[in-house]
């Protein structure tokens, strides 16, 4: 993978070859050095001299025609002017002296500061080394950045020309790993390619580098054959992160490097059986010292397969080898990388589905029990203690569209499911809202009034399906295994469940015991007509909630 390091399995790609620098600046000096005894400007100073010694001469004979004296003393002028020129000459050329120096060294700061700034602003962000990592370790800041990368890496600038991501890793895979490799190499191999070609890209946003800059093998005149492109299929989207920031997936071929450095890499070795050395585990830290380090064997007959590496990352040969002898995928990347390395989908993760619409994220399953926007971290509890009810559903997921998206906007508290439009423009920023049933938003809730006790109802629009059908999500006590007919607790309306001689011990484990009971978080996902929205279950339509516009 690294420039040294290119290999199919035995290909070792020579060295790139280095220019060397000359040296003009000095070669430009010397051919600009002004020779003080040469004729020209400098020698007009001698022209004054000879002048002055002929005039000393002729003083013997004194000449007092006026007309020669009128002449003589117009030759002095012009000598004196002459003079004159010379020493302007003199002072010009003393300060050409010492200025060009001066030039020569301001250009030249001029320069390294502004390939540092090209440097620092420009080709590490393409890199991958800045990737505002302080905004996107937090959750909410992590699957904005997923959004970020599925609505960038539909496709890369690859060698002038824009080809799919999908078809650029499987061409990768190809070339570095072959098309006969084990089908659990190949894949592994396709989540660590596309893993750092979007690190590498800043999410796509930059041409992949060409094949001797970037590491990675990439020739179009070798074709994936269908059993790689396959492999790249089933981990489509997949890529690894560690901390919530995607790691630098590096892979070469198999380390040789004998000597073991300071950091504990390398010391290659073989004995009758197997061939030796030790790796470091790339982890999100830039600090190599704080990599975990792993010896990596493969059998001795693999050693005419060994043609280089860099001790860091994975092992081409090391993954078939495994492959070979059982391993999926997933062991042999956690085998190379971090051991607290995680493989997510940036299509889809947590039940939160990318959509077109630029950070909004769609949910099509449950939230589950790590969500801090429904539930308390330190008691696994619904933080408001209203677990299952749709005004708690309908609060925690306004907060969790707002946080995902980098909203500024907040919807600091709820009500009964019918009070939504109301509450939401009662807030010091109010939100926007509609009473025009044909007029759904993604992202937004949605709101009716009535029912029997007087509640109503509120959902959210997660997706629009057409022009005439949406996905909503919603939640409710009776999408719970109890429901609202439980044999061993009373439901009251208004209340919740009686839990005095039950055997959950309060309101809340109770709402939880329901909600889990089914695995459902008493939360329901469904499409539905507009028209059907506009008589829910016997309640009246009143309005959308625009939480997403401006």
């Amino acid at each position: 993978m690294n420039d040294k390091y290119k290999t199919n399995l035995g290909y070792n790609a020579s060295k790139p070859k280095h220019t060397q620098m000359s040296n003009s600046i000095e070669r430009t000096r010397k051919n600009n050095r002004i020779n003080p005894n040469s004729h020209g400007i400098m020698g007009m100073g001698h022209s004054r001299r000879s002048t002055q010694t002929t005039n000393s001469t002729n003083s013997e004979d004194e000449i007092n025609n006026s007309e020669i004296k009128t002449k003589q003393s117009k030759q002095e002028n012009v000598v004196e002017t002459a003079y004159d020129i010379a020493n302007k000459a003199r002072v010009t050329i003393k300060i050409a002296k010492v200025s060009i120096p001066i030039i020569i060294t301001l250009i030249g700061l001029f320069g390294i500061v502004s390939f540092l700034f090209i440097f620092i602003c420009v080709v590490l962000p393409g890199a991958g080394f800045f990737d505002s990592e302080e905004d996107i370790t937090t959750q909410s800041g992590h699957i904005a950045y997923l959004s970020t990368i599925n609505s960038n890496c539909k496709s890369l600038v690859v060698e002038g020309e824009s080809i799919s991501l999908d078809d650029y890793v499987a061409n990768v895979v190809a070339n570095e790993i072959g098309n006969d490799a084990p089908f659990e190499a190949k894949k592994a191999l396709a989540i660590a390619t596309r893993t750092f070609v979007i690190k590498n890209t800043n999410s796509c946003k930059q041409e992949v580098p060409s094949t001797e800059e970037s590491f990675l093998l990439y020739n179009k005149n070798i074709k994936p054959n269908q059993d790689t492109i396959k492999a790249v299929e089933e981990t489509k989207a997949q890529i690894m992160f560690d901390n919530n920031l995607l790691i630098n997936a590096q892979y070469d071929n198999y380390c040789t490097i004998e000597e073991t450095r300071s950091d504990g890499t390398g010391g290659f070795d073989c004995d009758t059986t197997n061939c030796y050395v030790t790796y470091g585990k790339i982890s999100s830290s830039k600090d190599i010292s704080s990599w975990e380090h792993h010896v990596v064997k493969v059998p001795i007959s693999y050693k005419n397969k060994l043609t280089g590496g860099n001790c860091y990352g994975m092992s081409k040969v090391a993954a078939v080898y495994m492959a070979s002898m059982g391993n999926n995928y997933e062991n042999i990347l956690k085998t190379f990388y971090d051991s607290e390395m995680v493989i997510e989908s940036f299509e889809q993760t947590n039940g939160l589905e990318v959509t077109n619409i630029p950070n909004y994220l769609a949910r099509t399953s449950r939230a589950t029990r790590d969500n801090p926007y429904y539930y308390n971290q330190s008691s696994g509890l619904s933080a408001n203690g209203l677990e299952g009810e749709c005004a708690w559903y309908g609060l925690c997921r306004a907060k969790e569209i707002l946080g995902t998206s980098g909203s500024s906007k907040t919807f600091p508290y709820g009500g009964n499911g019918g009070q939504y439009c109301e509450i939401a423009q009662s807030f010091e920023d109010p939100f926007p809202i509609s009473t025009d049933i044909t007029k759904p938003k993604e992202g937004s809730l949605v709101v009716w009034k009535g029912g029997t006790s007087g509640y109503g109802h509120v959902a959210v629009i997660e997706k629009i399906i057409d022009e005439n059908t949406v996905f909503i999500s919603e939640a409710s006590i009776g999408n719970g295994a109890f429901g609202r007919t439980a044999t061993d607790l009373l439901w009251t309306s208004g209340s919740g469940y009686n839990a005095t001689n039950a055997k959950y011990g309060s309101n809340t484990l109770a709402r939880k015991a329901n909600c889990e009971g089914n695995d459902s978080g008493c939360q329901h996902f469904r499409k539905i007509s507009l028209s059907a929205l506009g008589n829910y279950g016997g309640l009246n339509f009143a309005c959308y909630v625009y939480l997403l516009d401006n």
